[in-house]
C-alpha cells in the first residue's frame, strides 16, 4: 500500500494582507512551506506538491526536491483548493501503485512525520473509507486520506471548499492527532501571531 501525500500549495495567501503565508519563517529561518514538505518527505511516503509558479515557492521547491518530491503546476492558481485537489487527483489516479491520496494542507506547522505515520497506519486498517485526522479532543481537522475509489469523485470538485461535500456522501473514519496539530492553520496575520505566543 502507497498512500500519496499530495500538498496544495498554489493559492494566494488572500487573507494575509499582501503577504505569502508558505515563506513566512516558523523558525530556524526555515519558510513554512520548507517545513511541510520536509514533514512529508520524513515519512518516507511519496510526495507531490501543486505550485503556483511563484518565484520564491519555486525556489522552496526547488531545494525540496533535491529528496523525492514531485512538483506539478497549477492547471488555474485561482480556481481555489478545489482546483488543486483536482490536480492532485488526476496525478494518483494514472499510479495504479496509489492507494490513498492525503491531502495536508501547507499552512499546519503543528503537524508532525510521525502525526501523519499516524494516520496512513489508520488507513490501512480500512483502505476503502476516507480517514480523516481531529484534534486530542476530537474536533475534526486536517489532514485527510481519501481511497482509490474515490479518486474519481476528487475530479470533479468545485469551489474553494476543498473536498467537504465527499464527506459528507462518504464519512470518514477518524483518527485523532496530539494537543490540537489538526485544527491549526496559519491562514490570518492573527493566526501567525497567536501561534508564535504560543510556541514561543
Amino acid at each position: 500500500m502507497s498512500v500519496l501525500i499530495g500538498i496544495p500549495a498554489a493559492g494566494a495567501s488572500s487573507r494575509m494582507g499582501g503577504i505569502d503565508k508558505l515563506t513566512q519563517e516558523v523558525g530556524r529561518g526555515i519558510p513554512l512551506l520548507a517545513r511541510t514538505v520536509k514533514t512529508a518527505q520524513d515519512t518516507g511516503q511519496p510526495v507531490i506538491v501543486v505550485s503556483n509558479g511563484d518565484i520564491q515557492r519555486e525556489k522552496i521547491l526547488t531545494d525540496a526536491s533535491q529528496n523525492k518530491l514531485t512538483i506539478i503546476p497549477a492547471t488555474d492558481p485561482t480556481l481555489g483548493l478545489s482546483a488543486s485537489i483536482r490536480d492532485l487527483a488526476n496525478w494518483a489516479e494514472v499510479h495504479s501503485e496509489i492507494t490513498g491520496l492525503m491531502i495536508f494542507l501547507a499552512d499546519m506547522p503543528d503537524i508532525t512525520a510521525v502525526d501523519l505515520n499516524s494516520m496512513t497506519a489508520a488507513f490501512a486498517l480500512d483502505p476503502e473509507t476516507p480517514l480523516r485526522a481531529t484534534s486530542a479532543d476530537g474536533e475534526p481537522g486536517h489532514p485527510v486520506i481519501f481511497p482509490r475509489r474515490l479518486f474519481a469523485d476528487l475530479k470533479q470538485i468545485t469551489g474553494d471548499t476543498g473536498a467537504k461535500s465527499i464527506l459528507v456522501k462518504h464519512p470518514a473514519n477518524y483518527v485523532a492527532l496530539p494537543n490540537i496539530h489538526a485544527t491549526t492553520d496559519l491562514d490570518t496575520p492573527k493566526d501567525w501571531e497567536k501561534w508564535r505566543k504560543r510556541v514561543g
